[in-house]
């Protein structure tokens, strides 16, 4: 997976498709495709299973982050180690 941007989602969503990704507020995105405008490509991980979950975001419902920001340090230990294992696999 490439991963283009890290996004924070500004709203929750549900999706109106299969294709589409539910998200929550706060929630840590890779956004892997940004070539439509208003949706973009994104994976999560799924706090349910523990897995990653891939589907289509809306654009305006997400706000890129740096990923040298502090948003690392407010998430909780789960997220840090899935932020920590994917940064990993990308350097």
């Amino acid at each position: 997976m490439n991963c283009t941007l890290v996004a924070r989602a500004l709203y929750d969503y549900s999706p109106q498709t299969e294709e589409e990704l539910q998200i929550h507020e706060g929630e840590i995105l890779f956004v892997t495709n940004v070539s439509d405008p208003a949706w973009w490509s994104a994976t999560s991980r799924d706090v349910t299973t523990g897995g990653l979950k891939n589907g289509l975001i809306p654009s305006n419902y997400v706000e890129q982050v740096s990923i040298y920001t502090s948003i690392f340090f407010s998430l909780d230990a789960p997220s840090k180690l899935f932020f920590e294992i994917f940064f990993q696999i990308l350097l």
